[in-house]
């Protein structure tokens, strides 16, 4: 009986492939859901074991997965953190898989963060907005926007539109100790740039933040990103903060507490543009 068992053992383990063996050794076992997971710029963190991030999508979105443990629902990409864009197909197109693509999220991810990896550390590196938790003048989503240089200048105005405000999205982390805002242009001729700012406690409950314009390059020049055969090709570049201030009434624990919030930036980015915005 003994002996049954070891072979029943042994066949099972046998099943595994080795890069399923390898995700399961950088989880620590069965892959996780990924409601397990810490989430970021870029990055997750589901408790991995290797010395490298891995890339991983689902059929929305791709995120550079910290320690190498990619969660369920996600296909990890057999490419290298160092050469994220390996796999060639047959007319010379790069990308970060071989055969069906999955969804649009590697355009997204790379149109926006470029295709070096995302992690915790790299993006505490961006956070260097000081928060100031104070009453706002103004209403809330009355939108009031300046900026200089046509990166940022497009954000803030649509000259088709006379009464063009920018499409604000926002959302409390699934942590409730963080929360993010995603700004873009309401004119689709001027989107070619998307304003991200995310706000988190540190160690001491202390909020932080950080602030990026994100292109969004294409051929047409509309602005819009579509599904490419050649995601690794419209790669971009954020434009971070490099000092500002953020101000806000309280840290919101809700959406509604979030919905119901004013806030107001002063930012100079890294490129030496300013942006004053309150929303």
């Amino acid at each position: 009986m003994y002996r049954a068992v070891a072979f029943v053992v042994l066949l099972a383990s046998g099943c595994l492939t080795a890069e399923e063996q390898r995700l399961r050794d950088a989880c620590g076992g069965e892959r996780p859901l990924r409601g397990y997971c810490t989430y970021g710029l870029g990055w997750a963190d589901c408790e991995g074991t290797e010395d490298e991030p891995r890339l991983g999508c689902d059929d929305v979105s791709c995120r550079w997965f910290d320690g190498g443990c990619v969660p369920k629902g996600h296909r990890p990409s057999e490419c290298p953190p160092d050469d994220s864009c390996c796999v060639e197909d047959a007319v010379g197109r790069l990308g970060p898989f071989s055969g069906e693509r999955t969804g649009a999220g590697p355009d997204y991810l790379f149109a926006g963060l470029g295709t070096e990896p995302w992690t915790p550390e790299r993006e505490q590196a961006q956070r260097t907005v000081t928060v100031t938790l104070a009453e706002v003048d103004g209403e809330v989503h009355d939108v009031v926007c300046s900026s200089e240089g046509t990166l940022h200048r497009d954000l803030c105005s649509c000259p088709e539109l006379p009464e063009g405000y920018p499409d604000v999205r926002q959302f409390v982390g699934e942590d409730g100790e963080s929360f993010w805002v995603w700004i873009a242009p309401s004119c689709v001729a001027e989107r070619t740039a998307e304003f991200g700012m995310r706000v988190t406690r540190d160690s001491r409950g202390d909020p932080r933040a950080w602030v990026c314009m994100f292109p969004r390059p294409d051929e047409s020049g509309s602005g819009a990103i579509e599904t490419s055969p050649d995601p690794c090709a419209n790669a971009g570049t954020p434009v971070c903060a490099e000092s500002g201030e953020l101000t806000f009434p309280a840290f919101p624990r809700t959406q509604a507490d979030l919905d119901a919030m004013a806030f107001e930036l002063s930012v100079t980015f890294d490129d030496g543009r300013t942006m004053e915005l309150r929303f």
